[in-house]
């Protein structure tokens, strides 16, 4: 059963196709793009929310992301938890209230965590193009 629901298919070709082709051939078009819709979406309304939190009365509870004395990989972990509430919280909430497939933060949310951590990582990398 746990194959059935990881695959999103009962269908014994389209769980061949995963071991031989990897996971992208058993994920629907739809839902590629609905993630990349996410993606997108949230990303931008993260950005927009950012300047809340970087002046005025939300700083306090920002600030604490901005204190670590090295920047490492778990200050990209180091929230208060009102700024969670009003800032990553509520976008989320926005984005199911607008339709979106709670599915979606299944695929989604280990992305996040990676990029969030790799961003913080204060490695010597510059990303190329993606800087």
């Amino acid at each position: 059963m746990p194959d059935i629901w990881i695959f999103i298919s009962s269908d014994g070709e389209k769980i061949d196709d995963f071991y031989l082709h990897g996971h992208w051939a058993a994920v629907p078009p739809a839902a590629m793009a609905a993630g990349r819709r996410y993606v997108v979406a949230t990303d931008f309304a993260l950005i927009l929310d950012s300047p809340r939190f970087h002046r005025g009365s939300l700083w306090k509870y920002h600030a604490m992301h901005h204190a670590s004395q090295d920047l490492e990989w778990i200050s990209a972990a180091r929230f208060h938890p009102v700024n969670i509430v009003l800032g990553t919280a509520a976008v989320d909430v926005v984005a199911l209230l607008c339709g979106v497939s709670p599915d979606i933060f299944l695929v989604v949310g280990p992305f996040d965590i990676i990029t969030s951590c790799l961003v913080h990582a204060n490695l010597n990398w510059t990303f190329g193009p993606l800087r």
